[in-house]
Order: C-alpha cells, then structure tokens, then sequence
C-alpha cells in the first residue's frame, strides 16, 4: 500500500506524524521516518486550565503524562494530565474538528521531547475525520496552520510549519488497505460497505463499483453502550466502565468487572457483580438491535462487501457476522499490525491510523535515519 516516495530536504527538522483523536483515546504514530517511529496513547480529555496551574516540564515524568499547550491566549491540559482534574469529562458531544487543534498541538510537543528534536519544526501530518465533519478538512487545515506557528508548551515556545496536510474520512486508511489488497479489478466490480465502529459513533459510506457515495453517521458507538450500562446501575464512571466492558467482552470471565467493583465486603461484591451483570445483558441486548436496526436501514442490499473497522466491531463481532451473513467480510480488512502497535493491547483500535501512517510515509518527505 505504501506509495511513492517524494524527494526533498530542509534545513529545519522534519517531523510526520498521524493522529486519530478518538473518543477512547488519542492514538499518534510519529517520527522521523517510517521505521524512526513511536506509537503512542494519550488521554481523550482536555481541559481548559488557568496558566498559573500549569508547571514547567519535569524529566521525571513523561512527556504524554504532562501535555498542555497555550493556544491564542488560552492554556489547555491535554490527556492524562487534564484527566487528573476532577471535572473533566472526554467531550464526546463536542466536534472532533474543534478538539482536533490542541491535541495535535500537544502531540507535536510530546514527540518532539521524545525525539530530542528543535522547538521551530516542519510537520508533515495525516488526521482523520468523521464523515458528518470530513467537509471542514480545508477549514481544519488552514486552522491549524495559523495555530502551529507559535504555541507555547512546558518547555517553552514552539514553532511549526504545516508543510503536508491529509486527512481522510474514518475508516478510509483501511479502506486503502482493503483495495490495495483485493486490487482494483475486484473492487470496480462490486459494492463495498465501508462500516466504521466507534467509540463515540457509527458511520457508512459505501463504494458503489468503486465511486463514492454518501456518508451516514450515527451517534451509536461504544459510549452509547457505556451510558446505557451507567444508567441501569449506581456509582460507576465512564472511565473505569469502558476499558473493562471492553475486556468483558461476551461474559467468559468476570475477572474485569470485579476491578470496577464499590464493595469490599465479600457478599455485599457477589450482589454487585450480579446486578452489574444483569443491567450489561439487559442494556448489550438493546444496544445490539439498535445497532442492527440503524445498519438494516442506511445499507443497500445490493452491498457485496463489508468492511468493518474500529473497536466495537469487535465487540459487536457475533451480531454484525449474523447481520451480514449473506456478505463477505472483510474484519479490519484482515489486518496484520507489527509489533510495536500490537504492545498497546488495544486491540484493533489502531487499524485505520496505521494503514494511514503507511500510507502517508510513502508520500511524504522523512528525515534520514541519521540524525546529527
């Protein structure tokens, strides 16, 4: 899939990156190259904080852990740092767009501390959007070009020069994928559901003989779940609820729910994980139809292929299989994904940004491998 690599040099160092900035995390791929890469997993918070709260940069800590930046006046703690304030919830309400500049924005921080690398940068940068915002990609752009010239950080001003901007629909890196794999002949030739399974939501686009047709968007991702399962029941979080729902999976172990547990005395923990247990069948079941139903009515039926990418079509795995049983799937395109992304244990949640990052280094100037 990898493309064609550009020719070209700077004086100024060099940095490519990739980022989703999902609902259950922000996931970044960045580096100097292809192989000079990290992978890394932030926090989906941000908060808005007064300057006077934010310190300075401490080595002892690493840089993800201590992400804030200062952007046209105002100052923002960013992942595990702005989830260590007591009110701060992941925004899934607010546009991916408007969140998408100080997470980049710190993200470009966190790699440059982690690659010892200059405060004024070239960027080369690939993002995705959903569908519903895939239309405000030049306005993000010239956004965050403006942004990226100077923004402050725990160690000081940074400047960085938007050099290279992609940005794809969700979905659409394993889309590329997809394609290159099953080669052009055989997409030209069918229908092609492309069905990306959130955290926040649930989009579609279908790709009739190969040409683009209409994104559909709905807001039953994951957190829908989540919140169905909060409201059947007593004193739980999104934050706990949503990594061990995750691992719970189809019930074969009660090992991850007994970590989000209030009671410690033993009886009073069996009642708990009994009525928690019951709320998740009651509130999965319904959850499951509405996923169906909303699915049933916004695909053709002319689809020949499903695509199903995203976090929750794991979970969901057993229901979308029966769903489209009379379709061939294709299960995050039957991807591979190397090590170092698999070390994450976040299971298939990093498809689509690293088919983009594979992507994306083919095309792209990247430092050499040597770096003086």
């Amino acid at each position: 899939m990898t493309g064609k690599k550009k020719s070209g040099t700077s004086s100024r160092q060099s940095l490519i990156m990739a980022i989703d900035g999902g609902g259950s995390s922000t996931k970044i791929i960045g580096g100097l190259n292809f192989v000079l890469r990290s992978v890394i997993a932030m926090e989906p918070e941000m908060i808005q904080v007064p300057r006077e709260l934010l310190s300075e940069y401490d080595a002892g800590v690493l840089p993800k852990d201590c992400a804030w930046v200062g952007l046209g006046g105002k100052y923002l703690a960013v992942g595990y740092l702005a989830r260590c304030q007591a009110t701060v919830t992941p925004m899934l309400s607010q546009p991916k767009m408007s969140l998408a500049i100080p997470k980049i924005a710190a993200a470009v921080w966190v790699l440059k501390e982690m690659f010892n690398l200059p405060s004024q940068l070239r960027l080369s940068l690939a993002t995705v959007l959903p569908p519903g915002e895939y239309k405000d990609k030049d306005n993000l752009e010239s956004a965050l070009k403006e942004a990226l010239k100077v923004f402050e950080t725990p160690t000081g001003k940074m400047r960085v020069n938007l050099v290279e901007f992609d940005c794809k629909p969700e979905g659409g890196g394993l889309f590329m994928y997809h394609k290159a794999k099953r080669g052009k002949e055989n997409i030209y030739n069918t229908n092609v559901a492309v069905v990306m399974l959130g955290y926040r939501n649930i989009s579609t686009l279908v790709f009739n003989r190969g040409k683009k047709g209409e994104y559909l968007t709905t807001d039953l991702g994951f957190a829908k779940f989540i919140r169905g399962v909060i409201k059947e029941t007593a004193g739980y979080n999104d934050q706990s609820l949503t990594p061990a729902l995750a691992l719970y999976g189809d019930g074969r172990s009660d090992e991850p729910l007994t970590k989000v547990l209030r009671y410690r005395d033993k009886a009073d923990k069996e009642d708990e994980l009994i009525r928690l247990k019951k709320a998740i069948v009651a509130v999965r079941r319904q959850y499951e139809i509405q996923v169906a139903n909303w699915l049933t009515d916004v695909l053709p039926p002319d689809v020949g292929e499903v695509l199903l990418c995203g976090g929750t079509a794991d979970y969901l795995k057993k229901m979308l299989f029966e769903l489209f049983s009379d379709k061939d799937i294709y299960l995050h395109a039957k991807l591979t994904m190397p090590d170092d992304i698999q070390e994450w244990g976040m299971g298939n949640r990093w498809a689509d940004i690293w088919c983009i990052w594979d992507y994306f280094c083919g095309v792209v100037p990247s430092t050499p491998s040597v770096v003086a």
